[in-house]
């Protein structure tokens, strides 16, 4: 299968991308009570998992999948990043985060930042 010289790869980031994002979230996160200085990936779950099952299914399919402590993981469409933390700090896993919207990749790697995380998450 070949790809076309005229596919826009910039064109998911112009649609689902979002300036401010980070901010945005944690600005939400704020009005709903967090700490900002103590935020755990249980206060990001309910908005950084997007796929069906939330944080929930992260922990399960992890589990069967059998990972342990320093795996390397490769998340492909990582959006927000939560599934990546989760498996970083529930699994010990070191993930690599890979997503076409540079919005996501910026609030995620934010967010990562923030939660101490940026030695086993990278984007």
């Amino acid at each position: 299968m070949s790809i076309s010289s005229d596919n826009n790869a910039g064109a998911g980031s112009d649609y689902w991308g979002r300036d401010g994002l980070g901010q945005a979230i944690l600005d939400a996160l704020a009005a709903s009570g967090k700490d900002l200085d103590a935020l755990t990936i249980d206060d990001l779950a309910p908005m950084d998992h997007f796929h069906g099952g939330g944080k929930g299914s992260t922990v399960r399919l992890a589990q069967l999948a059998g990972l342990t402590p320093g795996l390397q993981v490769l998340d492909v469409g990582g959006g927000l990043g939560g599934p990546a933390r989760t498996l970083a700090v529930e699994f010990g896993c070191h993930v690599t985060v890979i997503d076409l919207t540079e919005s996501y990749i910026q609030a995620a790697t934010e967010l990562t930042a923030r939660l101490g995380l940026t030695d086993q998450v990278t984007y």
